[in-house]
């Protein structure tokens, strides 16, 4: 039976993770519609271009843009419950900008208050946040003079203080840092020094009424200077005592929702990196091994009546061809956690299997990028 509440989806940015939760979508019967990013929207290649209802004239995202897509919501759909999924770190700081006009239009913002959620996914916050809570965080630099290479230099705030979104960047060596001084305003960014080790995400949705569904993933290959997952695999991390450090601090936060929280382990020593409270790239890793967080986040907001079962995890492994090859025709290296790079491309056919586009659904999305 098809759920009465139907859920708007961004698409052309997270698209892996887009990808992902249109699939949940699909499995569970929900009534969904999809806002493209342009024309050129890879999300036009998949089984769910009919679900496109609103192509966007630009990337911005403001009030207009959304009266817009509304009114256009109601035509097809009527009056029915709508709910936004928070797909993007973008798009989730913008809806909580603009939750009272939002709601008044009788759409749901499935977030925390925006407080709290830019105290998690800030990265100088979340860093104070876990040192309050005895979690251990990389060593920080006062000063660019006197520093050990390589370090981390990682954004203050979502946005600097030009307005401008950056991301972390690893700063190997001396020439990079001074390039970086050239580039950046070292003011809009606090530095750390770089954690080695095995690199983990502790994948949690924290329910409105105290439910708690976990998994992890231990990350194989990662792209150039700490970009997308491309490999991983189902991990049992979120077993361990060191997940308890985190559920302690998520609830005594109240925080609800979905959220990723990146830790580095080296042997006994276990690191937080950051924390994101919206969707992640690699999702299709927790979809394959049975623990849905989706589904979990769908229940949670009244999109599907049945509670999801997330207690028998199997094991999976997820896969993303298309950034791996473009990381390999590009001047830096992938970083392997595990193992060497010759050890990985000897078993490339088998990884390609389980690529995340190569599904009938986004068939030709695969075979545009091994083009």
């Amino acid at each position: 039976m098809e759920s009465e509440k139907f859920v708007l989806l961004f698409s052309g940015y997270n698209d892996r993770a887009v990808v992902a939760f249109a699939r949940t979508l699909r499995a569970c019967d929900v009534r969904f519609a999809i806002v493209a990013r342009d024309s050129s929207d890879r999300i036009f290649d998949s089984d769910y271009a009919d679900r496109i209802i609103f192509t966007r004239k630009s990337s911005a995202l403001d009030r207009r843009m959304m009266s817009d897509l509304l009114g256009r919501v109601r035509k097809i759909h009527g009056e029915a419950d709508c709910l936004i999924a928070p797909s993007t770190e973008a798009l989730n700081r913008f809806i909580l900008s603009e939750r009272a006009f939002l709601e008044a239009e009788g759409i749901t913002v499935p977030l925390v208050n925006e407080e709290l959620y830019a105290a998690i996914s800030d990265k100088s916050s979340f860093t104070e946040i876990c040192r309050d809570f005895d979690i251990s965080v990389p060593g920080e630099y006062r000063s660019l003079d006197d520093i050990d290479f390589p370090f981390v230099a990682k954004p203050k705030k979502f946005r600097s203080s030009c307005g401008v979104i950056h991301s972390p960047l690893i700063i190997p060596d001396r020439s990079s840092k001074e390039r970086f001084r050239k580039a950046y305003d070292e003011g809009d960014f606090f530095f750390q020094e770089y954690i080695h080790g095995k690199s983990i995400y502790l994948l949690y949705h924290f329910g409105r009424a105290g439910s708690v569904a976990k998994l992890s993933q231990e990350n194989l290959v990662q792209q150039p200077g700490g970009k997308s997952i491309v490999a991983a695999t189902t991990s049992h991390f979120h077993e361990e005592p060191e997940s308890e450090k985190y559920e302690t601090l998520f609830e005594s936060l109240s925080f609800r929702g979905l959220v990723m929280v990146e830790v580095r382990q080296s042997g006994s020593n276990v690191c937080m990196i950051e924390a994101n409270p919206r969707f992640w790239g690699p999702s299709q890793l927790f979809v394959d091994a049975g623990v849905n967080l989706f589904e979990e986040f769908l229940y949670d907001h009244d999109v599907i009546a049945e509670r999801p079962g997330c207690t028998d995890q199997k094991q999976a492994r997820y896969f993303w061809y298309g950034g791996f090859q473009a990381a390999l025709r590009g001047p830096d290296q992938l970083s392997y956690y595990q193992g060497t790079e010759d050890e990985f491309l000897s078993e490339l056919e088998e990884w390609i299997s389980i690529d995340v586009y190569r599904r009938t659904d986004t068939m030709k999305i695969f075979r545009r990028e091994t083009e």
